[in-house]
């Protein structure tokens, strides 16, 4: 390889770290955790706030935990207790389901907000 090689490839390094801080979606304390029951909004909370939820339906009952910019499910009643398996969420667009409670737990950023649809 030459010299003008490794310089092209530096660059082409270089160029994409950049793009991806620009770029990434912004995640973490940034954002704020839609909690959706039974396909109705049941109440946003801010990711940067430390606090325990208890939701109760006539389904069952969920608590779910923001802590540090992350969220999760720390207890569900259902059966198979797959949404305390799904684990942390703290970026835009990621989300927690619990099928048998009709739950849906999901962070939304700036970035995660669209209003409109492409064509």
């Amino acid at each position: 390889m030459k010299k003008k090689d490794f310089i092209l490839i530096a660059v082409l390094i270089v160029i994409a770290a950049l793009s991806w801080l620009i770029f990434s979606p912004k995640g973490g304390a940034g954002g704020t955790l839609v909690v959706t029951l039974g396909g109705d909004r049941y109440g946003t909370y801010p990711m940067s706030e430390n606090t325990e939820l208890v939701i109760e339906s006539e389904l069952g009952e969920n608590t779910i935990v923001i802590e540090n910019g992350e969220a999760y499910f720390k207890n569900a009643d259902c059966k198979d207790k797959y949404c305390e398996k799904q684990g942390r969420i703290s970026h835009g667009g990621e989300s927690i389901v619990c099928l048998p409670h009709r739950l849906v737990a999901e962070v939304v950023s700036e970035r995660t907000e669209v209003d409109a649809v492409a064509r």
